[in-house]
């Protein structure tokens, strides 16, 4: 199996799961996603209000891989992301950046701030609208319909709305 090279975070992963299209990123990194305990630990919190992200939880002994052992220097690079960042006080945020930054790894996010201090640092990040790109790429989403479909899914379902700029790159009018 090859070496999985990307991270993903909370959001992302409820995102796709309470939209109905948890499978599709599954397809698509189908060598398996990182995550770090503190996602699996926000993923359980929010499968109390919403069920639909117990799927995360059940595909993450198979697809979904916890990074269990943190090394000194992601857990010094936690300390002082916590300290110097009070949005990564509390949340998964520095440990998902700290494993992405001495990993060497891709973190998938669509959280703009952990986004803008990932770039800062040197990691490269993807989101919502790279991953439906590739989707589209591999044939994997065949027409506008259906990626219509799972934006509007992701509006109203998972609460998840793209930027007009991402729906017009991704070829799709404002008024869905």
């Amino acid at each position: 199996m090859s070496e999985i090279r990307l991270i993903v975070d909370s959001s992302t992963l409820s995102n796709f799961a309470r939209a109905g299209y948890l499978n599709l990123l599954k397809t698509l990194f189908h060598a398996g996603l990182l995550t770090t305990s503190d996602v699996i630990e926000e993923i359980e919190r929010g499968s109390e209000k919403y069920p639909e992200l117990r799927t995360v939880l059940n595909k993450q002994s198979l697809w979904l891989k916890v990074v269990d052992e943190l090394t000194e220097e992601e857990q010094s690079l936690i300390r002082n992301l916590r300290i110097t960042h009070e949005e990564f006080e509390e949340g998964a945020d520095a440990s998902l950046l700290a494993v992405a930054k001495e990993r060497n790894l891709v973190l998938i996010t669509d959280d703009k701030y952990l986004k803008k201090i990932s770039e800062r640092e040197g990691v490269k990040v993807v989101g919502t609208v790279e991953i439906l790109e590739e989707a589209i790429n591999r044939g994997l989403i065949r027409s506008v319909e259906e990626l219509k479909q799972i934006v509007i899914d992701m509006e109203h379902l998972a609460r998840f709305r793209l930027k007009d700029s991402d729906l017009k790159r991704l070829g799709l009018s404002l008024d869905l």
